[in-house]
């Protein structure tokens, strides 16, 4: 059975993002839009997003780069399409759903998950609009990888309504802190926060989530009011924690006001009074984004809306301020805009990505993102690109939301072990774009595993074009048709098999073969093994040559001992 291991839209084991190696990642959102960032800090125009959200909106991918499932708050998917279910959130607001996963002590056969909505502020029904819907997958080890399964939601509190913010970090002892705050009321100021940990793992619907979470929740009134009585925008605007999770900052959008927050991540206490609180000039729009830079020195604010609808107002802008001091330094201007006639939205959501840049979305229905290169630089040499990187379908305003599984000191997930680092892959060569052939070498260390079984699974096959009117043009995944394929190398004597797809039959190709090594179980250091790849064939296209694509390719290679504990290591790769 196919093991998983999940990015809750990007997992950050340590600090610096751009001194690690990253999983392939995709980010769903927007008008069927998508982006899929790669282990040596590129991105392309991949991916198969069914979706069409206005804003918030969440994803999981597994550590291979395959997408599991996705939400904008009304509807979720998987892979194969939409799922049966009706979420109670609503995909305009700000951050509209957030996927939580829910800790389990062993590495389950089903992986079970939380996904919290919450309604617009200008959804004028009457309170609850908070809610949250249990989901489980299981791995299947075969096509669908996955099979997801989501209960009916619920309303988590029968009484008040939350803000747009939805946002989570993890504790550092393998839970989760998931955090939302209200909007009704005077003065609607309390942060509503909530543990999710172990006591989660056994349940099994959506009824007995809504039984467990008052148990665990923590209210703690502190900084502005959110109150949307007077200004309805103030239920509005993001809210994020920084990637070590003991920092919160937020947007009031209606205010143009955003606070920052100190937090303990063992007792789920914010600072009271906030480190930092700013309003803007209001007359420029509503601040909407908010970020914080990989170094946790830097806080970026977008302005969204103009503060007239319809109306000009005046330039918009993004915002970086300091504030790994005493005071507040700032701010530094890093873009400006005035959209008016043409829109009435300047700069939207911000998200950190994977690769360690925060990405923006400008104006609406925009085919490209726009990026902030160098965020731990203060200033002009933060290199804000506008409308920069290319994306599959059209941006609206929001970024997936997700949970940042956050410092070093959180323990990795029992099924994340890696027993050795030392297993490498060279370059993917001997392309034959026409034929559909390549190979790659892999050098297979087991570390300490005395293995009795060495299985290799080629989880993700991409052919990526260059030529941004290519990619406009045509897009290819394969991940389900890249398949390594005969013949099978020798491994210490020991011929490959390929995995039939079916029970009974025999392969010459598979997404997976095994050597057994059963009759003479050893340490396995420095052997080398040359996979043949077939892909589907490729023809040269004028605005389209063969030779301006990239192979990537996702290999997870498992180590099994005699008592069937496995350990595995990840490699990514391409062409030159």
């Amino acid at each position: 059975m196919k093991k998983l291991s999940f990015l809750i839209g990007i997992i950050v084991l340590i600090g610096s993002l751009q001194a690690q190696q990253i999983a392939p990642t995709y980010w769903y959102f927007g008008t069927n839009a998508s982006i899929k960032f790669w282990p040596d800090g590129s991105t392309s125009t991949s991916g198969n997003c069914l979706m069409d959200t206005w804003e918030g909106c969440t994803i999981v991918n597994d550590v291979g780069g395959d997408v599991v499932f996705y939400a904008n708050g009304v509807q979720m998917w998987d892979k194969q399409g939409l799922l049966d279910v009706t979420l109670l959130g609503d995909n305009s607001a700000t951050q509209a759903s957030l996927i939580v996963p829910i800790p389990s002590e062993e590495n389950p056969a089903v992986y079970k998950f939380l996904v919290f909505s919450v309604r617009a502020v200008i959804d004028q029904n009457p309170p609850p609009n908070f809610s949250v819907c249990f989901v489980k997958v299981t791995p299947t080890g075969g096509q669908p990888a996955y099979i997801v399964e989501p209960d009916e939601p619920g309303y988590v509190t029968e009484s008040g309504r939350m803000a747009e913010k939805l946002t989570s970090t993890a504790d550092g002892s393998g839970g989760f802190w998931v955090v939302t705050h209200n909007f009704s009321g005077v003065p609607a100021n309390t942060f509503y926060l909530y543990h999710i940990t172990e006591a989660f793992s056994d349940i099994e619907s959506t009824a007995e989530a809504i039984t467990l979470l008052p148990t665990v929740e923590k209210t703690q009134s502190t900084g502005a009011s959110h109150d949307g009585s007077t200004i309805l925008e103030n239920g509005q605007g993001q809210m994020k924690f920084n990637l070590d999770g003991d920092t919160l900052g937020l947007t009031i959008a209606g205010s143009s006001m955003f606070e920052i927050f100190t937090f303990n991540k063992s007792t789920g206490d914010l600072s009271d009074p906030p480190i930092f609180t700013h309003q803007v000039d209001n007359s420029k729009g509503h601040l909407y984004g908010c970020e914080f830079s990989p170094d946790s020195k830097h806080f970026f604010t977008s302005e969204g809306r103009a503060n007239t609808d319809p109306g000009p107002g005046e330039d918009r802008h993004i915002y970086q301020w300091y504030i790994a001091g005493p005071n507040l330094l700032g701010p530094v201007i890093i873009a400006t805009d005035n959209p008016y006639p043409v829109d009435n939205y300047a700069f939207n959501a911000l998200q950190i990505g994977p690769d360690g840049k925060i990405y923006g979305t400008h104006r609406s229905n925009t085919p490209k993102l726009s990026v902030i290169n160098e965020p731990n630089v203060f200033g002009g040499g933060c290199q804000y690109q506008q409308d920069a990187v290319p994306i599959v379908g059209t941006a609206r305003f929001g970024l997936p939301s997700y949970a940042v599984l956050g410092s070093s000191s959180s323990p990795p997930p029992p099924w994340a072990c890696q027993c050795t680092d030392a297993t490498i892959a060279g370059p993917i060569t001997g392309i034959d774009p026409v034929q559909g052939t390549a190979e790659i070498q892999l050098t297979l260390n087991s570390g300490h595993i005395v293995a009795s079984g060495v299985s290799i699974e080629l989880v993700n096959f991409d052919v990526v074009p260059q030529n941004e009117d290519c990619q406009n043009y045509r897009r290819l995944k394969t991940t389900q048709m890249g398949m390594i394929t005969e013949p099978v190398p020798m491994l210490l004597l020991q011929r490959g098999l390929l995995t039939p797809l079916q029970p009974g039959s025999i392969a010459s190709t598979s997404h997976e073969v095994m050597w057994d090594l059963r009759s003479a179980p050893q340490q396995i250091t420095d052997s080398e093994v040359v996979l043949k790849l077939a892909f589907p064939t490729m023809y040269n296209l004028d605005c389209c040559p063969v030779e301006e694509m990239i192979y990537y390719a996702t290999f997870r290679v498992n180590y099994i001992d005699a008592d069937c504990h496995s350990c595995q290591q990840w490699l990514f790769c391409q062409s030159h």
